[in-house]
């Protein structure tokens, strides 16, 4: 799990980071008894399910499930690998981080020459802009309604006409060409290495983690294209990168969903006019990958379609992408063929607001589009309207969204239900579709089941482990534990509590490799304080466990006997075992 990163060093950032000011800083949180408690930052709620505690340096949500350490939260709510987080927690709590690998540090180090160079660039076209032959770009900005407020918040440059302006900037430091072409900044022709960028308005890109990754350039004068971006880089993918979310992500967060729109001008006008909850893509159509970025930060999104046939297409590729219902997705239309911009300086973010609010349900949209495109009070306009909603329909994976689907599909067509129901099923099997997910018919099984008492017990050693050894508690009782996870975790406990060396909590729950188990493990760690008061408490708890255990292992001796009659052991033997058995059998609690 470490990956690169020494134990002991990952360790260290564990005890270091106060986990309650890291988290503060993205959810309010009120105390709570031991614990601090807020509204979960990972799915939707009214009442705090979410909890904190600095003691363990652990949180844990009792509405969605998710918890773990200072790392696992990072990971979840800025969508970093566990290397990425773990480094960033290392530069916040002065922990030098010295990588096991040759290879991974020498990846690292060109990244970070890359995020560099960007870094230097976007300063140079940004002090462009205040150069007299920006006067055109400058001209443009302002003709779009964009304030020199608005423009340093998104750091607008400008890149200058000639054709090596930025290459002559960089030769005055220690980077070469051939760090520009690796970075997207330069492009290496028959004739030798020029500006990719020239006269045009430069865009700077920026990641989740405001490291500049690449920049797009809207032309000034005449020519094409009249928007370029940079290309592919190591830090630099478009199907990944969202624009605007390194300013907008906490406005989407408190919003509660995130409105998508194309473009750097469109997103930066809306931004400006008040709209603050949105983000743009990059000259590509919406991923998984967008997605999966978004959901950090919200499970709600509002598309925004042109209404001419172009943008209606559009919106029907998006839907495989909300097909398993893990964000939900809306569709809305701005009128008169304006596109955000224009219609937020001529109408303002309250009229934006209104179409936004009115947005539908992304599948209803794209259905209730198949019904306009058919005369439905033909046999024929019914039966291709049926197939084109079934194939639709078919893309919903949970059955409670298929159901409400169908039921729409069934009353506009006039149709019986189970003709919808096959036309769906048909077309899932003729496309290879997977099995839907009946997620709201059924839960699925918690990945383990440990019995009451073990969970009990892990339960007292995550937060008085130091009864265990005087309530009794032995290796013997230990290996009576049906959850091998469980006798793991408290055994090691158990072993270093003599000596003092309790590994912490985190550290020993962060050792298990299923995250699901991990997770179920966190919220046994949050005790109950009105069922276990004191360390007192825990003691008679502990004893407990042990009676427990003690009496499941004195009837398992009892089987195991009464399986050895029953084998047709000889007389004396059976007379042996008889006795043993009534000894047991005496000890047996009533």
């Amino acid at each position: 799990m470490a990956g690169k990163i020494p134990e002991r060093t990952i360790d260290e950032i564990r005890d270091r980071t106060d986990i309650l000011s890291l988290i503060g800083k993205y959810v309010p949180l009120k105390k709570a008894g031991r614990n601090f408690v807020g509204l979960c930052p990972f799915h939707a709620e009214k009442t705090p399910s979410f909890s904190v505690n600095p003691e363990k340096g652990i949180y844990k949500c009792f509405g969605c499930g998710k918890g773990g350490s200072a790392i696992n939260f990072l990971m979840e709510i800025e969508g970093m690998s566990f290397v990425e987080a773990v480094r960033d927690l290392g530069n916040r709590c002065g922990v030098r981080i010295q990588p096991d690998s040759r290879t991974k540090e020498r990846t690292d180090d060109r990244a970070a020459v890359l995020y560099t160079v960007n870094e230097d660039a976007r300063a140079y076209f940004a002090e462009n802009l205040k150069a007299p032959e920006a006067k055109g770009a400058v001209a443009y900005l302002k003709k779009r309604g964009l304030d020199g407020e608005t423009a340093r918040l998104f750091q607008i440059g400008y890149a200058p006409a000639g054709w090596d302006g930025l290459i002559s900037y960089f030769r005055h430091s220690a980077r070469g060409e051939k760090v520009l072409v690796s970075a997207g900044l330069a492009v290496e022709g028959d004739r030798g290495v020029y500006d990719r960028f020239r006269d045009r308005i430069i865009f700077p890109i920026r990641d989740h983690r405001e490291r500049c990754v690449g920049f797009g350039g809207r032309i000034v004068g005449p020519g094409e294209p009249k928007y370029l971006n940079s290309p592919e880089t190591p830090v630099y993918h478009k199907g990944e990168v969202l624009y605007g979310l390194d300013i907008t992500r906490e406005e989407i967060r408190k919003a509660g969903y995130a409105v998508v729109v194309e473009g750097y001008l469109d997103l930066i006008a809306l931004f400006q006019a008040g709209v603050r909850n949105v983000v743009a893509t990059l000259g590509t159509a919406l991923t998984k990958e967008h997605l999966k970025r978004l959901k950090n930060y919200t499970r709600e999104v509002v598309l925004l379609f042109d209404p001419d046939e172009a943008g209606m297409k559009a919106a029907e590729r998006t839907l495989p992408l909300f097909g398993e219902g893990t964000i939900y997705a809306k569709a809305a239309v701005l009128p008169e063929n304006l596109d955000p911009d224009d219609f937020v300086r001529k109408n303002g973010a309250a009229a934006f607001y209104e179409i936004v609010t009115a947005a539908r349900d992304l599948f209803d949209f794209a259905v209730e589009r198949v019904f306009t495109r058919h005369n439905l009070k033909t046999a024929g306009g019914i039966s291709l309207a049926l197939d084109e909603s079934a194939s639709i329909v078919g893309l919903i994976h949970k059955k409670a969204d298929q159901d409400i689907c169908i039921a729409k599909v069934t009353e506009r067509l006039g149709v019986r239900e189970e003709s919808v129901r096959e036309a769906v099923l048909r077309t899932v099997r003729k496309e290879g579709s997977r099995q839907r997910k009946d997620s709201d018919a059924r839960d699925p099984s918690p990945p383990f089941h440990p019995p009451a008492v073990e969970a009990r017990l892990f339960k007292i050693a995550a937060n008085f482990p130091q009864v265990l050894p005087r309530a009794g508690l032995a290796q013997r009782h230990l290996d009576l534990f049906e959850d091998e996870v469980l006798r793991e975790l408290v055994g090691t406990m158990l072993e270093t509590i003599p000596n003092g060396d309790i590994p912490p909590l985190v550290s020993l729950i962060d050792s298990v490799t299923d995250a699901a188990i991990r997770d179920q493990l966190i919220g046994l760690s949050f005790v109950d304080f009105d069922e276990i008061e004191d360390e007192a408490g825990a003691l008679d708890i502990v004893r407990g466990c042990i009676s427990h255990l003690e009496e499941k292992e004195r009837r398992n001796k009892l089987k195991a006997i009464t399986r050895q009659i029953k084998a047709g052991a000889s007389k004396d033997a059976v007379n042996e075992l008889l006795k043993q058995k009534m000894d047991y059998t005496k000890n047996l609690k009533r």
